[in-house]
């Protein structure tokens, strides 16, 4: 009779690290599909990006590759 009972412990004991480990997987998972998302769902890095690339295009108008209009043009497709 003690044998049954040690056996369903180990059972319990067996499923709740699954769990555990499963759990674990998942919140890592969850984490890196959060921190992978674009900036306009949420992600908060929206700012950072922005920044980017109003840097990118800065630069480009300092090389001359764009004039001023496109310039304008683009800085507030880069803000909207």
């Amino acid at each position: 009779m003690m044998m049954g009972g040690g056996l369903l412990i180990g059972l319990v004991v067996l499923v709740l690290v699954v769990l555990l480990i499963g759990g674990g997987i998942a919140a890592v998972v969850w984490f890196v599909g959060q921190s992978s998302r674009s900036p306009r769902e949420g992600s908060g890095q929206e700012p950072r990006r922005e920044s980017e690339a109003l840097e990118i295009l800065r630069q480009r108008y300092a090389r001359g590759e764009i004039d001023r209009e496109e310039f304008e043009r683009m800085r507030e497709e880069i803000r909207s």
